[in-house]
């Protein structure tokens, strides 16, 4: 695997205003550029904020449309990789948990989440299989949130070459920091010894639920190689 200096952002997003969390994704893309970061994890839903009920109805976006164009723009602007989040309104009318993969060339793929949430059945479709990515010399797979915790989904991955499991999450659960921390360890490490990956994650920050953003770059061997927790928003970079 080449070396590749990749970013996870626990990202603040303001519900509903899409044009505010593109700025934001932009604000995050320049600053980790400037580090030397080429491929960056923002979090579940990080363009809308995460919602399971009705009102993430009117955010549905097509895919490709005008988000993707201006991630599309941000990423060739800055010359980085990004993984964003956002509610996609698929050609078939259903509404998906989507991650986009854009490069600095333009729209790569999308990924849909497989595994949903029970509350998160009422409005949106699951996708209907896994899969990997490749990017500047490595294979990824995503797990988004709920999904992160089947290890079917992490199987598949690994046996299409997997070498890294990006995750990002919408976590809003109310809980103190270390409880939150140590439970997302618990699965995160165990994931990347047996599948000899490096473990990726980061996680929605929102003002009305005052919740805690966790972030990780984990080895292959479970060593933590960085981390932010906390209530403020936070980049975690690594060379894998």
């Amino acid at each position: 695997m080449k070396n590749l200096r990749i970013a996870a952002v626990n990202f603040y997003s303001f519900f509903g205003d899409i044009e505010r969390n593109l700025a934001h994704t932009e604000y995050w893309a320049e600053k980790l550029a400037h580090q030397g970061v080429q491929l960056i994890c923002f979090p579940e839903l990080s363009i809308t904020g995460y919602s399971a009920g009705s009102r993430i109805t009117r955010l549905g976006q097509s895919v490709p449309g005008p988000v993707t164009n201006a991630l599309e723009a941000i990423a060739e602007r800055y010359g980085v990789g990004l993984l964003v989040g956002l509610p996609e309104k698929g050609a078939d009318g259903h509404l998906y948990i989507s991650q986009v993969v854009v490069s600095p060339t333009g729209l790569m793929e999308v990924y849909r989440k497989t595994k949903l949430y029970y509350t998160e059945k009422t409005f949106f479709h699951a996708g209907d299989h896994t899969r990997v990515f490749q990017y500047n010399g490595i294979t990824f797979g995503i797990q988004i949130c709920y999904e992160s915790r089947s290890p079917e989904v992490s199987a598949i991955q690994a046996s299409k070459g997997a070498q890294v499991f990006f995750i990002p999450t919408g976590s809003l659960a109310k809980e103190p920091p270390e409880r939150k921390r140590q439970r997302l360890l618990d699965n995160l490490l165990p994931k990347a010894r047996k599948h000899s990956c490096h473990v990726v994650s980061c996680n929605l920050i929102c003002s009305r639920a005052k919740n805690t953003g966790v972030a990780f770059v984990i080895s292959p061997k479970g060593d933590i190689l960085a981390e932010a927790v906390g209530t403020g928003e936070a980049a975690v970079i690594a060379e894998i």
